[in-house]
């Protein structure tokens, strides 16, 4: 019984290197042309969302970093992470790493993605619901 609960727990751990193997694979597939236009799109839904809304949310760009100034007086900072092809967000709530996975924006510590966990933020700072799409 000790032994075949061993080969399960080495072959899930295989598994489980499998699949952040994959994981890292497919977002190193993404050249840095693609990921500069990933970035640079987001940017663009992002300010034209917060034109939508009712608070007055100022919207800067500057360097690869996009800041949004809420009305509370907190920030929200996107950063570009070239060289790790990463976007990285700033929040009251923490700082969160975010790779394109599938076609979206994927933070595998919170394993959500940044459309859902935005919508959480931008509540608690800005008081309302940033909605990307």
């Amino acid at each position: 019984m000790a032994v075949l609960l061993l080969q399960i727990g080495s072959r899930l751990s295989i598994l489980g290197r499998q699949f952040l193997s994959q994981a890292k694979n497919r977002t190193q597939k993404m050249n840095e042309v693609e990921f500069n236009d990933n970035v640079d799109e987001l940017f663009t839904v992002i300010e034209d969302a917060i034109d939508d809304l009712d608070a007055d949310v100022d919207c800067e760009i500057s360097g690869g970093v996009l800041t949004l100034q809420c009305p509370d007086g907190s920030v929200l900072i996107f950063s570009r992470q070239t060289a790790t092809k990463e976007l990285w967000l700033a929040a009251r709530s923490g700082g969160f790493h975010y790779t394109w996975q599938n076609n979206e924006w994927y933070c595998g510590r919170t394993e959500q993605t940044l459309k859902t966990m935005l919508e959480t933020i931008s509540r608690d700072q800005i008081g309302e619901v940033l909605v990307i799409d």
